[in-house]
C-alpha cells in the first residue's frame, strides 16, 4: 500500500464511522432526543476533523489525538447524557468509540512513524 494511501485511511475510515454516529441513530432508531442529539454532533465533530485528517499535513497527526478524545465522549455519552438504560443505543456507542479510538491512535502512530521516516531522509 502506498504511503499517499496509508496516511488517509484512518481518516477515511472515522469519516465512516461518523456518518454510523449521525445515521445510525435514524435508521435503527436507537435511543430519544438525548441519544441522538449527543451522537449527531459527535458525528459532524469526527466527520469534519476526520475530512481534515485525511488531507495530509503536518498538523494532521494532532487530529488524530483529538479523534481519540471524540471516541472516549462517544463511549462516555451514554452516562453523561443519560441514556445507558437503552442498551442498543449504548452498546452502539461504546463499540463506535472504541473503534474511533483505534483508528485515531492508528493515525497517529502511522503519522509518527512517516514523520520519522521523512526526517531521516
Amino acid at each position: 500500500m502506498s504511503s499517499a494511501v496509508q496516511s488517509r485511511l484512518p481518516g477515511v475510515i472515522n469519516v465512516i464511522l461518523a456518518l454510523w454516529l449521525i445515521l445510525g441513530q435514524f435508521i435503527f432508531s436507537f435511543g430519544d432526543v438525548p441519544s441522538k442529539a449527543c451522537n449527531v454532533i459527535l458525528g459532524f465533530f469526527l466527520a469534519f476533523l476526520s475530512v481534515h485528517r485525511a488531507i495530509p499535513t503536518e498538523e494532521s497527526r494532532w487530529m488524530s489525538l483529538v479523534g481519540v478524545v471524540i471516541g472516549v465522549a462517544a463511549i462516555a455519552a451514554p452516562w453523561i447524557f443519560s441514556f445507558s438504560d437503552i442498551s442498543s443505543a449504548t452498546i452502539n456507542n461504546v463499540i463506535v468509540g472504541i473503534l474511533v479510538v483505534l483508528v485515531a491512535a492508528l493515525g497517529f502512530a502511522m503519522s509518527n512513524s512517516n514523520s520519522n521516516s521523512n526526517a531521516t531522509a
